[in-house]
């Protein structure tokens, strides 16, 4: 009978049913071997994320190094290899050409978002072509005996990887590392909202005016015209030039998406009509603080009135600050009696004060420093004072500023004295800190966390074979037929006969009885002046 029971149970579990013994009372222990079996079950995943930003990258090897640990054979292409070895998990090293060579961006003006835009396609497009390219990968792509049941990868920023999901004939999973793309949304049958929606170059962060409305659907309209005209069809010529000419359009391949998760959180950001597809799991690269560094634990120790912590992140280095910008943190920072982390790329910072510590790299996770320090900070309940400098930086920070635990700093207005209000700002005003912590209550108030949420539905795809049945049918309409154009012309042109039809008989009628009318005006005009002659003799 017990035999009977477990094979039973054996049998649900690779059907990928709910396990009988749940409902039935049978032995916990029995349970639990039941599902780690099925948890060992381990798929094999490919990670691609050829994008030259080490802090980007930490975010999507979160997840990867996490499906590693639960059983799932998992290759990964980057530049950043992991430190020390992880059992299932296999890096695929890509020449560190790129991160020598500075920021992708400058400091010299302030960029309009269209500009920034296109400026990052053009990146994006050389960093496709150079990394497919090079002999590993292509050792990759002409690989005879590799198989993967799930292709990840870092959404619009490398549509010409997306020829590795056609080789290996893999369901895609989407990582969106920010605001995301209207295109992305779009693509896979989410509504665009223009009206209450705001773009993330645009730096709106709540309700729109008129112009701001405006200027939010020229945004994302220029966006979508980019993209259709310029950035896919320069992609799309990269992957079959490393593909082959047979491979799928960029498009037919995206329509493949199985899942996009989506790194934003319910505190930060803006609301949006999504898909079963679309999973927020904004925040899944926190982790448990690490035992920090004897060196900088000893900084911290030695801190008795709080330790600062800066850093622009990686795009936009501080060693790539204009001189006069330099000079006012130097100023600003001699004068506090908190210490400071600055993380600095270029070793030595000339006239450090002695208050001031300085690397190239910080342990970013328990300092709160790097991509995604907004939700860094909120989950910590730490203050925030935001320089924002490009992409959707500004409309982070207008976001950290409307829930009252930060301040915003134009760097363009940059000085030792908006420094020094800043700081004198949020370290005496305890509504800060209040603020912060009720906002950090918000984002931990989840039923999982969002690493758990990520992996739960990487592994709901992979057991239920790309999961076709969370899609939109909106995929397969052309876009006359998604706007109704299909229905709303002839329906138009129905109207318009109608109306003609309705006109022509009321014409016809109007001319046949018009001749009758004209006689019977005239006969009774004249009957009437008959009548007026008769009277009068």
């Amino acid at each position: 009978m017990a035999k009977a029971s477990l094979a039973r149970d054996v049998a649900a579990v690779a059907r990928g049913e709910t396990l009988s013994c749940l409902w039935e009372g049978v032995d916990r222990v029995k349970c639990y071997w039941l599902a780690l079996m099925r948890e060992c079950q381990g798929a094999s995943i490919l990670g691609v994320f050829p994008f030259p930003v080490k802090s980007m990258v930490i975010l999507f090897t979160s997840l990867m190094e996490e499906l590693a640990t639960r059983g799932h054979q998992v290759t990964v292409m980057s530049f950043f290899p992991r430190d020390e070895p992880l059992e299932n998990y296999t890096d695929i090293v890509l020449p560190n050409s790129f991160t020598e060579k500075g920021a992708m961006y400058n400091f010299d003006a302030r960029r309009h978002g269209t500009i920034q835009l296109y400026t990052a396609s053009k990146v994006v497009n050389k960093i496709s072509d150079t990394v497919l390219a090079t002999p590993s990968v292509q050792q990759f792509i002409h690989s005879q005996d590799l198989h993967f049941d799930i292709v990840v990868v870092h959404d619009v920023a490398h549509m010409a990887f997306l020829g590795l999901a056609h080789k290996f004939n893999a369901p895609i999973i989407r990582i969106v590392n920010f605001a995301g793309y209207e295109w992305t949304f779009l693509e896979q049958g989410n509504p665009s909202v223009v009206s209450y929606n705001p773009h993330y170059l645009t730096g709106i962060e709540g309700e729109m005016s008129f112009w701001e409305k405006t200027e939010n659907a020229y945004m994302i309209l220029y966006e979508l015209l980019l993209m259709d005209y310029f950035y896919i069809p320069v992609q799309e010529a990269i992957m079959r030039k490393y593909f082959g000419a047979s491979v799928p359009s960029v498009s037919k391949l995206n329509s493949n998406t199985a899942l996009i998760l989506w790194c934003v959180d319910d505190v930060l950001s803006h609301h949006r009509p999504l898909l079963p597809n679309v999973i927020r799991v904004g925040g899944m690269h926190i982790k448990k603080p690490k035992k920090l560094p004897l060196d900088l634990q000893r900084f911290m120790d030695d801190a008795p009135h709080g330790v600062i912590y800066m850093s622009l992140g990686t795009n936009l280095p501080s060693a790539y600050l204009p001189p006069e910008k330099i000079a006012a943190f130097i100023e600003i920072f001699t004068q506090l009696k908190q210490k400071v982390l600055w993380k600095w790329e270029n070793g030595t910072l000339s006239g450090r004060p002695p208050n001031v510590k300085v690397a190239k790299w910080f342990p970013q996770q328990d300092i709160l420093g790097g991509l995604h320090s907004a939700q860094e900070a909120l989950y910590h309940a730490v203050p925030v004072i935001g320089i924002p400098v490009l992409a959707e930086q500004l409309q982070n920070v207008r976001m950290i500023q409307k829930r009252g635990f930060g301040v915003l700093v134009d760097f363009f207005n940059l000085s030792s004295s908006s420094l020094k209000w800043a700081l004198k700002e949020v370290l005496e005003d305890p509504r800060y800190k209040t603020n912060a912590q009720e906002a950090s209550r918000l984002f931990r108030d989840q039923p999982e966390t969002p690493l758990e949420r990520a992996v739960y539905w990487t592994e709901y795809v992979i057991r239920h074979k790309g999961a076709t049945h969370l899609r939109s049918a909106s995929l397969t309409l052309s876009w006359y037929q998604y706007y109704l154009l299909d229905i709303l012309l002839p329906t138009s042109a129905l109207l318009l006969l109608v109306c003609w039809a309705v006109g022509a008989i009321l014409l016809w009628a109007l001319r046949k009885t018009w001749p009758i009318l004209e006689l019977k005006a005239r006969r009774c005009k004249n009957t009437l002046f008959g009548s007026s002659e008769t009277k009068k003799k």
